[in-house]
C-alpha cells in the first residue's frame, strides 16, 4: 500500500510540472503572436496613418465615454425633473459646462473653447423648447403613452431625437467628429440612425423607432411622424471626391479666430453640398418599413406613405401611397 500511494503522489506531482509547463509553453506562444502583430502593425503603421489619420489641426479626439457623458449631461440640464439624482439645473449646468469644455478642449485652443461653449449654450431655449413640443407629438399620437413626463425619461424615439438635435447644433457650427460620435451613442442605444446634418423641424414623433435611418441631407417639415424601420435615404451609394470635400452649412467653427483658418471656412462654406436624401414635408406619416429615397423625392404636406413602399420619385400633397 505504501508503493501504491508513493506511485499516487509522483503521478500526481508529474502532473503538476506538466500543467505547469503546458501553462508556460502557451504564454509563450502567446507572447511571439502578440510580438508578431506588434511588428506587423508597425510595418502597415505608413499606410494606416495616410487614410486614417487625425487631422492635422486636431490635437486628438474625445473619447467616446466622454461624448456619452456629455449627452446625459445635456439631457440632465434639459430635464433635471428625470434624473435619479434630483439635482437641479444649475447644479446640472455647471457639470454640462464642464463636459463641453473638456470635449472642445481635444479640438480647439482654450480661447476658442470658452466661446464656443458660450455660443453653444445661447442655444438650449430654443432646443428645450423644440424637444418639449417633440415629447407633446409623441404623446399625442401614441396610445400606450400615459404622459409625456414618460416619453421624455424613457422613450428610445425621444432620445434619439435629443441626441440629434443636440448634435445639430454643434454640427452646425463645423465642431469636428464629436457630433457624429453623439448620433452613434444614440444609434447603438436605441438602433435610430439620425445623421446630425439631417434637417428636421419641430414636433417630431418617432414611433418605436428600430432601425430608422435618416441621411445627412434629409430635409423632414413640421408634426411628421415616422414608424419603425423606415429609411429615408440616398438613391445610390456612389460617392465623388466632390461630395466628400465638403463644408457644413454654415463652414467651419465661429470660435476659430486663425487667419488661415478663416480664409479656408470661406472657401469651404462657398461649396455647396450635393443634397443625396430626399425631403418630407409637414403633417407626412411614414409607416413601418418604408423606404424614401433621392435628393430630388418629394414627398407633399399631409401625405402617408404606407408599409413597406419604396418611393424614389416625389410624392404630391394629400396622397396616400401603398405597397
Amino acid at each position: 500500500s505504501s508503493q501504491i500511494g508513493n506511485f499516487k503522489s509522483d503521478s500526481y506531482d508529474n502532473s503538476k510540472n506538466n500543467e505547469g509547463f503546458f501553462i508556460m509553453e502557451e504564454k509563450d506562444k502567446l507572447r511571439y503572436a502578440l510580438e508578431d502583430a506588434i511588428q506587423k502593425c508597425d510595418k502597415a503603421e505608413a499606410f494606416i496613418k495616410e487614410v486614417i489619420s487625425l487631422p492635422e489641426d486636431i490635437p486628438s479626439p474625445p473619447s467616446l465615454s466622454l461624448a456619452e457623458r456629455l449627452l446625459d449631461s445635456v439631457r440632465a440640464f434639459l430635464f433635471p425633473q428625470t434624473c435619479a439624482e434630483k439635482a437641479g439645473r444649475r447644479e446640472a449646468g455647471i457639470m454640462l459646462s464642464r463636459l463641453l469644455c473638456e470635449s472642445l478642449s481635444c479640438l480647439y485652443s482654450s480661447e476658442d473653447v470658452y466661446r464656443l461653449v458660450d455660443r453653444i449654450f445661447s442655444f438650449f431655449p430654443q432646443l428645450l423648447e423644440m424637444l418639449s413640443a417633440d415629447a407633446c407629438a409623441i404623446y399625442e399620437s401614441d396610445p400606450a403613452a400615459t404622459s409625456a413626463f414618460e416619453v421624455v425619461l424613457s422613450y428610445p424615439g425621444f432620445f434619439a431625437i435629443t441626441a440629434y438635435r443636440f448634435s445639430h447644433i454643434l454640427y452646425r457650427e463645423g465642431i469636428p467628429l464629436l457630433p457624429r460620435m453623439i448620433s452613434e451613442i444614440s444609434h447603438r442605444k436605441t438602433g435610430i440612425d439620425i445623421h446630425p446634418g439631417a434637417e428636421i423641424g419641430r414636433a417630431f414623433s418617432i414611433d418605436h423607432g428600430t432601425g430608422i435611418v435618416i441621411g445627412e441631407t434629409a430635409v423632414i417639415g413640421e408634426r411628421v411622424k415616422i414608424f419603425q424601420g423606415v429609411t429615408i435615404g440616398a438613391r445610390s451609394i456612389k460617392t465623388s471626391n466632390n461630395d466628400k470635400d465638403r463644408a457644413h452649412p454654415e463652414g467651419q467653427s465661429q470660435g476659430c479666430t486663425n487667419p488661415q483658418k478663416e480664409k479656408e471656412k470661406e472657401v469651404q462654406a462657398a461649396r455647396i453640398i450635393k443634397k443625396r436624401h430626399p425631403t418630407i414635408e409637414s403633417d407626412c406619416t411614414i409607416c413601418t418599413g418604408a423606404v424614401i429615397l433621392g435628393g430630388d423625392t418629394v414627398i407633399g404636406k399631409g401625405s402617408v406613405i404606407g408599409a413597406g413602399a419604396v418611393v424614389t420619385h416625389s410624392v404630391p400633397q394629400g396622397q396616400i401611397v401603398r405597397h
